[in-house]
C-alpha cells in the first residue's frame, strides 16, 4: 500500500468527502456533522451511547448487522436542549481517524 503525504490539499479533499458522506447518510444539514467534537467522536468509537446489555438481547439479524457496522454519536442540536444522533458508516471510520 502506497503511503500518501498529508498536505493541506489532501486533508481538505478527504475532509470534504467524508463530511459529504455523513451529511447524505444522516440526511442532515451540513452544520451538524461538521460541528462534531473530538469527544463526541470518541464516544461513537467506544460505543458509549449503546447499552451492552441491550445488544446481548438483540435477535434480529438486521439489527445486529446495523450495530456491528455503524457507530453512533449524539451532539447538541440547534436549540441546545435536544440531542441529535449522527451515524457513522464503516467506510468513514478510517478517514476520520486519520
Amino acid at each position: 500500500m502506497e503511503k500518501q503525504m498529508w498536505d493541506k490539499h489532501n486533508f481538505v479533499k478527504v475532509r470534504n468527502l467524508v463530511l459529504s458522506r455523513l451529511i447524505m447518510f444522516n440526511s442532515r444539514r451540513g452544520g451538524e456533522p461538521a460541528r462534531l467534537t473530538v469527544n463526541e467522536w470518541r464516544e461513537a468509537i467506544t460505543g458509549t451511547w449503546i447499552d451492552p446489555n441491550l445488544i446481548e438481547r438483540i435477535n434480529d439479524p438486521i439489527e445486529k448487522y446495523l450495530i456491528d457496522n455503524l457507530k453512533l454519536a449524539y451532539q447538541v442540536g440547534k436549540s441546545s436542549r435536544k440531542l441529535v444522533p449522527v451515524l457513522f458508516p464503516k467506510d468513514t471510520l478510517e478517514p476520520i481517524s486519520k
